[in-house]
């Protein structure tokens, strides 16, 4: 039976093409035109929003999420260094809305237990300056890791995140924190922004912000 329509569909009774509703024969080359041309229907796919990559900076600010089109919003951290400083700095995560980022008011916890040791610990806090990663050092920091950011275009839900890190600092030890936190406000998140609520800057690392389809 030969083909009648483009994308595959043959026979007789041939369906309406839409959104959620591909329903036919496709060979390779149709399914990689569809892709291309955004019709393809790929649940979960991570799509790259954008990559920033730096060597000297004190924050990493991402201004154009695409917060409408995904609900679902994955960080990406790798080879992010810290020195060390006259106080405690605590890296993590600030929320803008309408442009402007909120400074405090975050709540999160964290736990984490030595990957060189027997030390293990946790931490929650409110009111604080970020959603931290779960580590708060006075010591030179090299870490890298991820986190998942829900609800940030949606107006009328708190916005959360959680993730996970390995650190090590020139203290001798190595971490892995699992942490989770949220934001206070339910209005529509615009922005996210990498920062520590201290004086230490970021000297160097690599971020990439992904939106997964359809989540």
């Amino acid at each position: 039976m030969s083909k009648s329509n483009k994308y595959g569909y043959s026979g007789v009774d041939i369906p309406t093409q839409a959104a959620f509703a591909n329903v036919g024969k496709f060979d390779p080359a149709e399914i990689n035109e569809l892709v291309q041309e955004d019709k393809w229907t790929q649940y979960g796919q991570l799509e790259l929003i954008e990559t920033q990559s730096s060597t000297s900076y004190t924050e990493m600010t991402f201004s154009d999420i695409k917060e409408t089109t995904y609900n679902v919003h994955v960080l990406q951290f790798s080879n992010v260094k810290m020195p060390s400083g006259a106080g405690t700095h605590y890296p993590g995560f600030r929320f803008s809305q309408g442009g402007t980022f909120n400074t405090s008011n975050y709540d999160y916890a964290a736990s984490w237990f030595s990957l060189t040791g027997s030390g293990n610990s946790s931490v929650r806090n409110s009111n604080h300056g970020n959603i931290a990663v779960g580590i708060g050092s006075s010591h030179s920091l090299n870490f890298s890791g991820y986190a998942y950011f829900y609800n940030l275009g949606d107006s009328i839900r708190y916005s959360y995140a959680t993730g996970q890190i390995v650190l090590s600092e020139t203290g001798g030890t190595v971490f892995n924190s699992y942490f989770s936190g949220a934001s206070p406000y339910t209005s529509q998140v615009d922005g996210i922004k990498f920062m520590s609520t201290n004086t230490p800057t970021m000297t160097s690392g690599t971020f990439s912000l992904y939106g997964i389809r359809y989540s």
